[in-house]
Protein backbone atom coordinates (compact mmCIF):
# COMPACT_ATOMS: atom_id res chain seq x y z
CA UNK A 1 0.00 0.00 0.00
CA UNK A 2 0.99 3.72 -1.34
CA UNK A 3 2.01 5.73 1.77
CA UNK A 4 -0.70 8.18 0.80
CA UNK A 5 -3.21 5.54 0.34
CA UNK A 6 -2.27 4.27 4.12
CA UNK A 7 -2.47 7.84 5.29
CA UNK A 8 -6.06 8.32 3.75
CA UNK A 9 -6.95 4.93 5.35
CA UNK A 10 -6.23 5.65 8.15
CA UNK A 11 -7.48 9.45 8.05
CA UNK A 12 -10.82 7.68 7.46
CA UNK A 13 -10.76 5.32 9.93
CA UNK A 14 -9.87 8.01 12.41
CA UNK A 15 -13.18 9.99 11.56
CA UNK A 16 -15.49 6.76 11.44
CA UNK A 17 -14.56 5.83 15.27
CA UNK A 18 -15.84 8.10 17.60
CA UNK A 19 -19.60 7.22 16.39
CA UNK A 20 -18.85 3.90 15.88
CA UNK A 21 -17.74 3.45 19.17
CA UNK A 22 -20.74 5.72 20.50
CA UNK A 23 -23.26 3.06 18.87
CA UNK A 24 -21.21 0.77 20.60
CA UNK A 25 -21.83 2.58 23.67
CA UNK A 26 -25.65 3.28 23.10
CA UNK A 27 -26.19 -0.36 22.60
CA UNK A 28 -24.88 -1.05 26.27
CA UNK A 29 -26.99 1.63 27.53
CA UNK A 30 -30.04 0.06 25.57
CA UNK A 31 -29.14 -3.45 26.56
CA UNK A 32 -28.11 -3.16 30.26
CA UNK A 33 -28.83 0.53 31.84
CA UNK A 34 -26.14 2.88 32.50
CA UNK A 35 -25.18 1.17 36.14
CA UNK A 36 -23.77 -1.63 33.60
CA UNK A 37 -20.84 0.41 33.14
CA UNK A 38 -18.38 1.20 35.43
CA UNK A 39 -17.87 5.11 37.02
CA UNK A 40 -14.88 5.26 35.10
CA UNK A 41 -16.07 4.31 31.53
CA UNK A 42 -19.87 5.71 32.34
CA UNK A 43 -18.17 9.06 32.54
CA UNK A 44 -16.15 8.71 29.34
CA UNK A 45 -18.90 7.59 27.54
CA UNK A 46 -21.44 10.32 28.32
CA UNK A 47 -19.09 12.75 27.53
CA UNK A 48 -18.55 11.09 23.86
CA UNK A 49 -22.54 10.84 23.51
CA UNK A 50 -23.04 14.07 23.49
CA UNK A 51 -20.00 15.85 22.11
CA UNK A 52 -18.88 13.70 19.01
CA UNK A 53 -16.37 16.94 17.83
CA UNK A 54 -14.58 16.55 20.88
CA UNK A 55 -10.38 15.22 21.03
CA UNK A 56 -9.61 11.91 23.42
CA UNK A 57 -7.62 14.94 24.87
CA UNK A 58 -10.72 17.20 25.38
CA UNK A 59 -12.12 14.50 26.36
CA UNK A 60 -9.68 13.67 29.01
CA UNK A 61 -9.73 16.86 30.21
CA UNK A 62 -13.50 17.27 31.18
CA UNK A 63 -12.66 14.16 33.36
CA UNK A 64 -12.60 14.05 37.23
CA UNK A 65 -9.41 13.20 37.76
CA UNK A 66 -8.45 14.52 34.25
CA UNK A 67 -6.89 12.01 32.42
CA UNK A 68 -4.41 11.57 29.38
CA UNK A 69 -5.77 10.83 25.32
CA UNK A 70 -4.33 7.78 25.79
CA UNK A 71 -6.33 7.13 29.03
CA UNK A 72 -9.63 8.05 27.06
CA UNK A 73 -9.00 5.68 24.16
CA UNK A 74 -8.12 3.11 26.57
CA UNK A 75 -11.39 3.59 28.62
CA UNK A 76 -13.23 3.76 24.86
CA UNK A 77 -12.07 0.55 23.66
CA UNK A 78 -12.85 -1.39 27.11
CA UNK A 79 -16.61 0.04 26.09
CA UNK A 80 -16.52 -1.42 22.88
CA UNK A 81 -15.19 -4.82 23.97
CA UNK A 82 -18.14 -4.59 26.55
CA UNK A 83 -20.78 -4.34 23.64
CA UNK A 84 -18.86 -6.67 21.48
CA UNK A 85 -19.84 -9.10 23.85
CA UNK A 86 -23.00 -8.09 24.25
CA UNK A 87 -24.04 -8.35 20.47
CA UNK A 88 -22.59 -11.94 20.96
CA UNK A 89 -24.60 -12.82 23.83
CA UNK A 90 -27.56 -11.47 21.46
CA UNK A 91 -26.51 -13.10 18.54
CA UNK A 92 -26.24 -16.68 20.63
CA UNK A 93 -30.23 -15.70 22.36
CA UNK A 94 -28.77 -15.13 25.73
Amino acid sequence: MSTEASTARRLTLTRLSPPHRSRRTILIFEKRGEGYLPDELLQVAKIRLTALELSLSDIGKMLEPPISRSGVNHRLRKISLIADTLRGEDNRGE
